[in-house]
């Protein structure tokens, strides 16, 4: 069995377990994720399995690491997040966040580039009087762009 088909079999069923150790209903846990008792319903039925994001607030509200919960591993214990973990989470959103942006700028017209392109110009230049700017070398970009 791999590990996702593990994961696919044990997760439901550690969910609901530690969902009920909690008092909880799947309304509860709902609200405290912030979506509907419906999709709560689907992870515990094995329709639907919770978004990277959504195994986070798992882990907080159940204070249990993320492989407990998923079902793979036995170790009941909190969960605790080295330094390391939390930077690489938040580079990871930053990441995203920063791909989301770029996507959004493509997709603009000439107009809508050119505009951004000002903004960008004129407070980069208000950072750079100020001195204000970060090192460009804390920084490394890639960007692909798709030849259809």
């Amino acid at each position: 069995m791999t590990k996702e088909d593990e994961f696919r079999k044990l997760f439901p069923a550690r969910l609901k377990e530690l969902r009920k150790e909690h008092h909880m209903s799947q309304k509860d846990l709902a609200n405290m994720l912030e979506m509907s008792s419906g999709t709560v319903a689907m992870w515990e039925m094995g329709k639907r399995y919770p978004s990277f994001e959504a195994f986070i607030k798992l882990e907080g509200i159940f204070d249990k690491k993320m492989d407990y919960i998923q079902g793979v591993s036995d170790d009941p214990a909190p969960s605790k997040w080295s330094e390391e973990q939390i930077d690489q989470l938040g580079t990871w959103q930053t990441e995203e966040d920063f791909t989301e942006v770029v996507l959004k700028y493509l997709r603009l017209d000439e107009r809508g580039k050119r505009a951004v392109e000002a903004l960008i110009n004129s407070e980069y230049q208000y950072c750079k009087m100020e001195n204000k700017l970060l090192p460009r070398e804390n920084f490394l970009v890639s960007v692909r762009i798709k030849n259809d």
